[in-house]
């Protein structure tokens, strides 16, 4: 948890071909801060839940190549192993 939400943001602000893959990244990081506080509103619960739905959604419908690796699912059957269960079970 520490490396991504205080480290990867410096060390990946360059890295990804397309800056909606690092722009992404940061949502989840945002996400994981508010997850991890130990007093919540009720409107940062439902920004949280709103945010996350979302991320997933982004998560599962963006294709990115990176490293020979099909990143993302895209609805596409052949690219079905990429939404892994961790990832959608994340909305339940």
């Amino acid at each position: 948890g520490f490396w991504f939400m205080h480290l990867a943001p410096i060390l990946l602000k360059d890295y990804f071909p397309n800056t909606k893959y690092y722009d992404h990244m940061c949502r989840l990081m945002g996400i994981m801060k508010t997850m991890l506080k130990f007093k919540l509103t009720h409107n940062e619960i439902d920004t949280f839940d709103t945010g996350l739905t979302d991320w997933v959604e982004t998560y599962e419908k963006c294709v990115m190549i990176l490293h020979h690796l099909l990143y993302y699912y895209q609805y596409l059957e052949e690219q079905l192993s990429e939404c892994t269960l961790p990832i959608h079970g994340l909305l339940y």
